[in-house]
C-alpha cells in the first residue's frame, strides 16, 4: 500500500472525535467530485499559504556571530507633533 493511502488511514488512531471537526479540510475535500479538482484547489491553496507568504526574519538568534544593534531612532516614519493649533476658520 502506498503512503497516500495509509496517511488517511492513521488518522482515527490519531485523534479523536468527529472527522469534521478535527481534519475540516480533508472533509471539505470528500465533497469534491473529481480527484483533478482537489489537485487544482490544493495547487491554489499551496500557493496562496506558501508561495505568497513573505517572511522577513522568523525564529532567528542574533549572538556573537551576527549582532543585532538597535536603530538610533526607535520610530523614523513617526514626525513628532508641536503644540496643538487652534481650527482653521472655514
Amino acid at each position: 500500500m502506498n503512503l497516500r493511502r495509509k496517511v488517511p488511514l492513521c488518522i482515527p488512531q490519531l485523534k479523536r472525535g468527529p472527522f469534521h471537526e478535527h481534519s475540516p479540510i480533508l472533509y471539505d475535500i470528500t465533497a469534491v467530485p473529481t480527484w483533478r479538482k482537489v489537485n487544482q484547489g490544493l495547487q491554489k491553496m499551496y500557493v496562496a499559504e506558501v508561495l505568497k507568504k513573505f517572511p522577513i526574519v522568523q525564529h532567528f538568534l542574533f549572538g556573537s556571530l551576527l549582532r543585532f544593534a538597535p536603530a538610533a531612532d526607535p520610530h523614523p516614519l513617526i514626525v513628532q507633533a508641536g503644540p496643538p493649533q487652534p481650527p482653521v476658520p472655514v
